[in-house]
C-alpha cells in the first residue's frame, strides 16, 4: 500500500477543479483539443480550482524515511527535471518552475511554460478562453505542506523572500492569459481554506456550487472590494 506522502507526491499536480459549462454550440471554428484554457468546448462558464498549482512549484513534497517508490521518483525529479523522459512521464516535473533558474523552464517545461503562455509567443486562443469565463474561482490551502509555495494558488511569485502578487506580475499586467480581462469583468475570485492540501470542508463545497454554479442563464455577482490577491507573509 503507497504512503500518504506517495499518494501526495504522486498526485500533487492533479488539482480538484470543477466546471460549469455553458449548453454546446456546434461551430467549425471551436477549438476541439485539450483543457481550459487548450480546450473550450462546450464553453465553460465556471471554474473553481483547490490548491492548484498555477504558477508553478519550487520544491517537491518530502518523502517517508522508508518510502522507496517516492525516492526514487524523487531522484529523477531532482536530477533530470526538464528531460523528456521526466517531462512526459511525472507530472509533479511538469509543474516545477523556479525564479532563479527562470531560463532552464522556460527551454524544458512541456505544459505550465506554455498554459500560462510565458514563452515569447503566445497562444492568444488561451487568453481568450480564461477571459471569456463568468467565474474564476482559486482556492489556496493556508497550511499546505503538499504545494510549495502554496502562494501559486493565486498565482503569486515567491522568489526568496519576496512574494508578488498576481496584479503586480507581467502575466497580468500585459494579460498573457485572459487574468486582467476577467478581473477587469468582475469574475476573478479569491478565497481560502484553513487546513492543509485538499482538506476541503463540506460547507466550501456547498458554499461554491451554490455561489458559482447553476442554469445556464444565471447572473452572477460580480466581484468587488481591494482584494490585491496577495496572501500571508513568508
Amino acid at each position: 500500500m503507497l504512503s500518504t506522502k506517495s499518494l501526495a507526491f504522486l498526485a500533487l499536480s492533479l488539482a480538484v477543479s470543477t466546471v460549469d459549462a455553458r449548453p454546446s454550440r456546434i461551430s467549425d471554428d471551436e477549438p476541439d483539443d485539450t483543457p481550459l484554457p487548450r480546450c473550450n468546448f462546450p464553453p465553460v462558464r465556471s471554474l473553481a480550482t483547490f490548491g492548484s498549482q498555477h504558477n508553478g512549484i519550487v520544491d517537491f513534497a518530502a518523502c517517508g524515511a522508508y518510502d522507496w517508490l517516492c525516492k526514487g521518483a524523487m531522484s529523477l525529479l531532482r536530477y533530470n527535471t526538464f528531460s523528456t523522459f521526466v517531462q512526459s512521464r511525472l507530472v509533479p516535473a511538469q509543474y516545477f518552475r523556479d525564479p532563479k533558474d527562470y531560463a532552464a523552464y522556460l527551454d524544458g517545461s512541456n505544459f505550465l511554460a506554455d498554459i500560462n503562455n510565458e514563452r515569447e509567443v503566445k497562444n492568444k486562443t488561451y487568453a481568450e478562453n480564461l477571459a471569456g469565463l463568468s467565474n474564476f474561482v482559486m482556492y489556496l490551502f493556508e497550511d499546505d505542506t503538499t504545494v510549495i509555495p502554496r502562494e501559486t494558488s493565486w498565482f503569486q511569485e515567491v522568489n526568496g523572500t519576496e512574494v508578488i502578487a498576481i496584479r503586480d506580475r507581467p502575466i497580468y499586467k500585459e494579460d498573457w492569459i485572459g487574468l486582467k480581462a476577467l478581473d477587469k469583468k468582475g469574475g476573478l475570485r479569491f478565497r481560502s481554506i484553513t487546513g492543509d492540501h485538499m482538506q476541503i470542508p463540506e460547507s466550501v463545497l456547498n458554499e461554491t456550487f451554490a455561489n458559482f454554479f447553476g442554469p445556464y442563464d444565471r447572473k452572477f455577482e460580480l466581484e468587488t472590494g481591494v482584494d490585491d490577491g496577495r496572501w500571508g507573509e513568508l
